[in-house]
């Protein structure tokens, strides 16, 4: 898909864009007026899912970040602090840390 993508850009996105989502339409920027109609017609339930769901993804995927190496000025590795209850845990006994 992605090679084809590469070779036939748009004409490829289309295509799989009829096929996999049913978008026929000429335009790939939907209106506003489209992404109002949607937001009336999700119920508040939904909605409020949605935001619970997006706020656990989003704070996991921060504190994944948090705990990754990142190079510091001169290419050498540096890493964030890990928290109290990180060398309190297991973890922090064992060679991730050390």
């Amino acid at each position: 898909m992605l090679d084809d993508i590469e070779q036939h850009r748009d004409e490829a996105v289309r295509r799989y864009a009829a096929a996999l989502d049913r978008w026929t339409k000429s335009a790939f920027r939907v209106s506003d007026n489209e992404i109002g109609a949607a937001r009336r017609a999700m119920s508040t339930m939904f909605k409020d899912d949605f935001a619970f769901c997006k706020k656990q993804v989003t704070d996991f995927a921060k504190r994944q970040r948090e705990s990754l190496y990142e190079f510091g000025p001169n290419r050498e590795r540096t890493r964030s602090t890990p928290s109290a209850a990180c060398r309190r845990s297991r973890l922090w006994r064992t060679d991730v840390w050390a």
